[in-house]
């Protein structure tokens, strides 16, 4: 090799990122302190909730069932005042769920905001992304002995047989303007809730496939 020359290095493939797992129904997932985006306060300080999330497939329609475990429960009334909290729906400040979807074929997820009003079988329901062809959704709920339940179910025949889903279930303390925490059944990878409003990145989704 002649002075001033730089030695060559044959180049490095580079291997390509492992595709996302894919999941079957049903899925079935238990959401505790790995799974919850703190504010200020800790899991444990905010009183350690937790949620079974259940994915399946039920006859003709998508259906997903959330079961909560927290108290009190804070649901944000419908003629509360809205705060005008960083530009974002005031019910993101109550307890909810957070319903996210995105199939091939769609421009963007679609996504709703259900927040029950307690003392009576309503849940509010926003949609917060996709488009006017979002599917129709069903929502019910009841409180339980130690939190509540929600249900919320989509036709099958509005999505394709492999799709992404993620559900977060936001957690209101009655002496916060602002949720607390939220807890992501596709994990919360040490990430706070600060300025996340009703949004989850399309990335984050789970991919998962009905089973033929």
């Amino acid at each position: 090799m002649l002075a001033g020359q730089r030695a060559s290095h044959p180049a490095t493939a580079v291997a390509p990122p492992p595709a996302p797992p894919l999941h079957t129904l049903p899925l079935v997932r238990d959401l505790g302190e790995p799974d919850y985006r703190a504010s200020e306060p800790s899991w444990r300080d905010a009183g350690s909730p937790t949620a079974r999330v259940t994915v399946r497939a039920v006859d003709d329609q998508l259906e997903v069932q959330v079961a909560v475990r927290k108290s009190p429960l804070v649901f944000r009334s419908p003629d509360a005042p809205d705060p005008a909290l960083d530009n974002e729906s005031p019910d993101i400040n109550s307890d909810g769920v957070q319903l996210h979807l995105w199939r091939e074929g769609w421009a963007e997820p679609v996504a709703w905001l259900a927040v029950p009003e307690a003392g009576t079988p309503i849940v509010r329901v926003r949609q917060s992304a996709g488009g006017d062809d979002a599917p129709p959704l069903g929502v019910s709920w009841h409180e339980t002995s130690t939190g509540y339940e929600m249900t919320l179910a989509v036709p099958r025949a509005s999505l394709a047989p492999e799709f992404a889903i993620d559900v977060l279930i936001n957690d209101m303390s009655a002496h916060r303007e602002r949720r607390r925490g939220q807890l992501v059944l596709s994990g919360a990878h040490g990430e706070r809730v600060y300025l996340r409003g009703d949004r989850q990145p399309l990335d984050r989704l789970l991919r998962v496939r009905i089973p033929s």
